[in-house]
């Protein structure tokens, strides 16, 4: 990339080749995503939604220029996924697009992704490279392109409310743990793998979960059961979670220092914890189905396991606005902005709603009640849901996205948290503190928030550790 910025420098963008330009314009695109608002106008002197929005017919019009739908150049589909991959916190739509997807960006690049995938198995990126002799720099390059869409499939079809596409007959094999630095493209052998954290380990962590989570005939040999009683999904869940603690998160362990390995080394917890409630939504809506029942998330709560996963959702909830808010992350906010945690939210409200209301049905409390007359775990449940959603309002707002509906999954979402709305007494004060955008900081200690200079609201430190005492248990 380093070498292409670098002759980008030294001539006109026109003079360089069609898939040349089509990578470095979506270079420009990703950075212009990754900047948050205010940065982007101090640096370009103009908002956010414009840069986006003429970088985005740049790129698109590159790809157009560079043959996509017929090229044999794995630079063009490199430079397709990296527009792919930054469209994740951008849910606008192409003009040439708004009549033909409905609702949002999210089927469109959900759609797109899929093309990708079926330009990558043209090119052969689904075989490993090694077994054709291909030069060691290219294998390298096929392999991190390919798992890249892989992932990319998986998270664009959450996203959607879809099931990922397996692609079962591949078998390329995951990336090298090595340093960028340990590339070079006239190489004649693959480079040593390292040991520890590396540049690419946390790229290489969400490969292998991608992977494990296909079918049994890709390369990994720990799989998440896709099907089948809870009891045995959750054997296969702490297999997994033994194996990435072992694998990655001791390794980003021995570098925590490092802002970027820190990060690496929550995500995977987090990941961990995101994939237990996978699980168990996809046990629980098997067993409904099996029943001839209506597949939703209000799953039953009079189970300890499900009083485990409420603890869970509600603490994925907290660390996710946490890592939004601190300073040490800001240059990833790009990234983070990615991990909307759909099932954590719809698990929480449905178990509020469910909890709220057997409460209410044992004379315990008389609806609607109000927010500080609720039992602790459920104010704790119902702030962690209040800051994720808020903060993606936030941020929605800030890139000029208010008025869509940028995923597929909020509009129940907002229908569910509705429900709840309706069983509280949310008073004056509550609702302006909800719809206000500060951006100074302040602190509403009734509620345990605070917002931080970025306008984001996150959980006070102290408030975090009182609650991380508290039961879980079914009120």
């Amino acid at each position: 990339m380093l070498s292409l910025l670098t002759e980008a420098q030294k001539q006109p963008l026109s003079s360089l080749g069609a898939s040349l330009k089509a990578r470095l314009l979506a270079i420009c695109f990703a950075a212009i995503q990754s900047l948050e608002p205010h940065r982007c106008l101090a640096l370009f002197g103009e908002s956010v939604q414009r840069m986006t929005a003429e970088s985005r017919r740049a790129v698109l019009a590159a790809l157009s220029q560079a043959g996509l739908m017929e090229t044999h150049d794995i630079c063009v589909l490199q430079a397709f996924t990296l527009f792919l991959s930054s469209r994740l916190t951008d849910a606008s739509l192409p003009a040439t697009c708004q009549a033909c997807c409905r609702r949002d960006g999210s089927s469109y690049t959900w759609v797109m992704v899929g093309l990708a995938l079926r330009i990558a198995t043209s090119l052969g990126l689904h075989r490993d490279g090694l077994d054709h002799n291909l030069p060691p720099f290219e294998i390298e390059m096929r392999r991190r392109l390919w798992w890249e869409l892989c992932a990319l499939n998986i998270r664009t079809s959450e996203d959607r409310g879809a099931v990922a596409s397996a692609y079962t007959d591949s078998n390329t094999r995951l990336p090298l743990n090595i340093m960028d630095s340990d590339l070079d493209a006239s190489a004649e052998i693959l480079p040593a793998r390292r040991d520890g954290p590396t540049e690419m380990l946390f790229s290489i962590m969400r490969f292998d979960i991608c992977s494990r989570r296909a079918a049994p005939s890709c390369t990994s040999s720990v799989m998440v059961p896709l099907c089948g009683s809870i009891g045995g999904q959750g054997r296969g869940n702490e297999e997994l979670n033994e194996y990435m603690a072992s694998n990655y998160s001791r390794a980003f362990a021995q570098d925590s220092s490092l802002p970027f390995f820190r990060l690496a080394g929550e995500t995977s917890r987090m990941l961990r914890q995101k994939l237990d409630l996978q699980t168990y939504f996809s046990s629980v809506h098997r067993e409904q189905w099996l029943r001839g029942e209506r597949i939703g998330v209000d799953v039953s709560n009079d189970n300890s396991q499900c009083d485990d996963l409420f603890h869970s959702a509600v603490k994925l909830l907290e660390d996710h606005a946490r890592l939004m808010a601190e300073s040490a992350f800001s240059n990833w906010k790009w990234y983070l902005h990615q991990l909307t945690q759909w099932h954590a939210v719809s698990f929480v409200l449905s178990q509020l709603r469910a909890r709220i209301d057997g409460l209410a049905e044992r004379g315990l409390l008389q609806l609607p009640i109000a927010i500080s007359c609720l039992p602790e775990k459920l104010r704790r449940a119902w702030r962690a849901v209040e800051l994720v959603i808020t903060e993606h309002e936030s941020h929605s707002q800030a890139r000029g996205l208010c008025g869509q509906n940028p995923d597929e999954y909020w509009g129940p979402l907002h229908h569910l948290r509705q429900q709840v709305e309706l069983k509280l007494n949310l008073d004056d004060h509550y609702q302006a503190h909800i719809q206000s955008n500060h951006s100074g900081s302040h602190e509403c200690a009734e509620l345990g928030w605070i917002w931080n200079q970025d306008g984001f609201l996150y959980l006070d430190e102290t408030f975090s550790l009182a609650a991380e005492q508290d039961d879980f248990s079914i009120p």
